[in-house]
């Protein structure tokens, strides 16, 4: 059964959730030490990339662990089989050149890119393909998707391909290969990968890791042997900023060429005044919302949370808070960059929009009864009051969570503000220490993967333990794991669809989660000292920084 083959390129992307950092260097220094950066590169120019990143981000360079490192630098670094493109919903090859299956489904045999070389220019092999995801089974805490629920084996065939046989039919995985980065044999094999910091990282993407200059910023400099194409500029600078307004105002007066997403919000129309300044807006693999801990005695009642869900107004947080430049969520989960996946029905239909009226009703209806102080307690007294984590030093954030919050204090329910990390945030995520939590949950380009992941129930864990998956809400129910189980095998696209379609009224109905909205990427960029930038793909993505060309 041949696939159509993924259109060769890279490409990065989405939005991670960034928090402020220590203190940075000055705009002066910062300026003068990338002019230097770019006369020793032969006269290449160093592009500047924005980034509102903690010095405790970058404590490792390790592409498997979940925390102590700054997402967005390993598609700079690695490459995973095939990566998919947000901005046109397209997979791209990466070391993958293409695929395909076995009439049976259950053998993925993946061609690799025969010039593909490490950086310390040994050839990448399919034996250092099947190691890395050899690692994945040895590590479970690595295998953030659960791969190896579905892998039987992974091996290197002599030709050079990489073969992936799985227990059964399971349609799903090119797609979850494009969440691995893979990683060189030869200096892996020599290391306890679990506490592997990865100090000095070895990769095989466009740009290589010069150093780090701690509070200051990361330096790569441009991989002349990458194998699909050079880039055009000699470094890539990631300059570190305290806080998304520090990061906003360095783009204004032109100390860097992009924030990525990580701009604050509210200085969007003075940044896109400037001269050369554009904007890139897409939908994507990312919903904000508000996670509901299900495992609170109060919020396992399903009243609770669909009365959270409908006194959050998602219209005026879109308008307000993000200018506009993100989407309606999908109540379903499954987002529009899904394509035919999205129940689209469910991101306009009126039960499970903003209705503080009905919020009300439903806890009345479901027992509930308003104190002296307007806040509702259930018939043994306990009051409807939570603790509400939101994102520190991010402005656009912090007013979603003022305006969330008085949204639900108009329905009767008390959410205390309390602020926190970036790296605290997903703490308290994955340990369960919290009651409502405001935040981004990325997923990878897929259905099974992106329901799975969030919403299964072998995906959690009790309070106290981390989940080795992403169901941060700790929401389980039979229903949603059999019908997910059932859909894993399906090779038929329109009977996976249906069951996609049940499980995204469920998770409607149920609201384990509260949907805040959509976003792929908005990223501001300038025109001022750079021209070529890809637009297909995210334009601060490693694709685009192979192709942009000093003006």
């Amino acid at each position: 059964m041949r696939q159509g083959l993924w259109t060769a390129g890279v490409a990065l992307g989405g939005t991670t959730l960034l928090a402020a950092c220590g203190p940075a260097a000055t705009n002066a220094h910062r300026a003068s030490s990338a002019a230097a950066r770019g006369a020793s590169g032969g006269g290449k120019a160093t592009f500047r990339l924005g980034a509102t990143l903690l010095p405790s981000q970058l404590s490792n360079y390790n592409p498997f662990e979940k925390s102590g490192n700054w997402g967005p630098i390993f598609d700079y670094l690695y490459d995973p089989l095939f990566y998919f493109s947000q901005v046109t919903g397209k997979f791209l090859n990466r070391l993958g050149t293409g695929y395909s299956w076995n009439k049976a489904g259950t053998q993925l045999t993946v061609t690799l890119h025969t010039g593909a070389k490490w950086h310390d220019g040994k050839p990448v092999t399919a034996g250092d393909v099947a190691f890395t995801y050899q690692l994945l089974k040895q590590n479970p805490v690595f295998d953030t998707y659960a791969l190896w629920q579905q892998l039987q084996a992974v091996s290197a065939t002599p030709d050079g391909s990489v073969v992936f046989s799985l227990r059964q039919p399971f349609p799903s995985l090119p797609a979850y290969l494009s969440t691995v980065y893979i990683v060189p044999q030869h200096i892996w094999s020599t290391v306890n990968a679990s506490q592997y910091l990865n100090s000095n990282p070895v990769g095989s993407g466009p740009f290589i890791f010069d150093h780090y200059t701690p509070g200051t910023d990361v330096l790569l400099r441009a991989n002349p042997d990458y194998f699909l194409g050079a880039p055009k500029i000699g470094y890539l600078d990631v300059i570190m900023y305290a806080s998304s307004p520090d990061a906003s105002l360095a783009l204004i007066n032109g100390s860097i060429d992009t924030p990525g997403g990580g701009i604050a919000m509210p200085s969007l129309p003075q940044m896109l005044k400037q001269p050369g300044t554009k904007f890139q807006v897409y939908a994507g693999l990312t919903n904000y919302a508000v996670f509901l801990n299900n495992a609170n005695p109060l919020l396992q009642n399903k009243v609770v949370r669909q009365a959270v869900a409908r006194a959050i107004n998602r219209q005026n947080l879109i308008s307000e808070g993000e200018q506009n430049a993100v989407f309606p969520a999908n109540p379903g989960w499954i987002p529009t960059s899904l394509g035919a996946y999205c129940d689209r029905a469910l991101i306009t239909d009126p039960a499970y929009g903003y209705n503080a009226q009905n919020a009300v009703q439903l806890l009345t209806a479901g027992g509930f009864k308003r104190g002296s102080d307007g806040i509702f307690a259930d018939s043994s007294g306990r009051r409807l009051s939570f603790t509400y984590y939101e994102a520190a030093s991010a402005p656009a954030q912090d007013k979603e969570a003022s305006m969330i919050q008085q949204n639900l204090q108009a329905v009767g329910i008390q959410a205390t503000a309390k602020t926190a990390t970036g790296p605290e945030l997903t703490t308290l995520l994955r340990s369960g220490g919290f009651d409502m939590l405001q935040s981004g949950g990325g997923f990878p380009p897929d259905p099974q993967a992106a329901l799975f992941a969030f919403f299964d129930s072998s995906e959690t864990a009790p309070v106290g333990s981390n989940t080795v998956g992403l169901n941060y809400a700790r929401y389980k129910n039979t229903q949603v794991d059999a019908l997910l189980k059932q859909s894993a095998t399906l090779l038929d696209v329109t009977a996976r669809t249906k069951i996609y379609f049940q499980v995204q009224k469920i998770l409607a109905e149920e609201a384990p989660v509260a949907l805040m909205y959509n976003v792929g990427g908005h990223i501001p960029y300038s025109t001022t000292r750079f021209t070529g930038y890809r637009t297909d793909v995210p334009v601060d993505s490693a694709l685009s920084l192979i192709a942009v060309t000093p003006v």
